[in-house]
């Protein structure tokens, strides 16, 4: 967390000068995120309105560069948030994804969203018993689950979408390319012999 920059990776020169106390208090700021959930539970929408579609609308905007499309503001909705509840210190703050669904469309949304985090994980599941002995459908697993504590632990949809689709979803093309190319192996039926009833 210390050595964390936007847009440039690691700083490790930020940490010569640091010590204990400063990686133990850092270590604690990661749990600011509870706190940013709960004051998006608290306040919407008594001193703060609901952000609506504008999570989804984001997202559908993301991939449109700003080069073509200046005006896009795909964070501005959690931003304005996060000014409105830390002021000037919000920077970097995070919320949890039912924190997000909440400001979104309060309960109705926190539970419709939590609903289908817990129906995909149900097919996921699912999908991986009927085919655990396919090694691609295990690293399509491994990363799917992966994949989901970004989900849980972040609430900005447009980076979560994006997020899927460089992480997760190259290995399910693979997957569903392998398994075209393929072809299915024939079941061999079983011949049960009939017996003749006891007379």
């Amino acid at each position: 967390n210390l050595t964390r920059t936007y847009n440039r990776g690691l700083n490790l020169e930020s940490i010569e000068q640091e010590y204990s106390r400063s990686f133990f208090e850092s270590g604690l700021r990661e749990s600011l995120i509870f706190q940013c959930t709960g004051a998006a539970i608290e306040l919407v929408p008594e001193t703060y309105e609901h952000v609506g579609f504008q999570p989804i609308i984001s997202t559908l905007l993301f991939p449109i560069p700003r080069a073509i499309y200046p005006e896009k503001e795909s964070a501005r909705y959690l931003f304005d948030f996060l000014d409105h509840v830390f002021g000037p210190y919000g920077q970097g703050a995070a919320m949890m994804s039912f924190g997000e669904y909440y400001l979104a469309f309060g309960w109705p949304g926190l539970i419709i969203g939590s609903f289908l985090i817990g129906w995909f994980s149900r097919r996921l599941w699912n999908w991986f018993l009927a085919n655990q002995r396919n090694p691609f459908v295990i690293a399509a697993y491994a990363c799917t689950v992966m994949y989901l504590y970004v989900v849980i632990s972040r609430g900005y949809l447009p980076q979560v979408t994006m997020l899927f689709f460089f992480s997760v979803f190259p290995v399910y093309a693979v997957v569903y390319l392998v398994k075209k190319k393929i072809p299915r192996r024939r079941r061999v039926r079983r011949i049960i012999p009939q017996v003749e009833p006891a007379h």
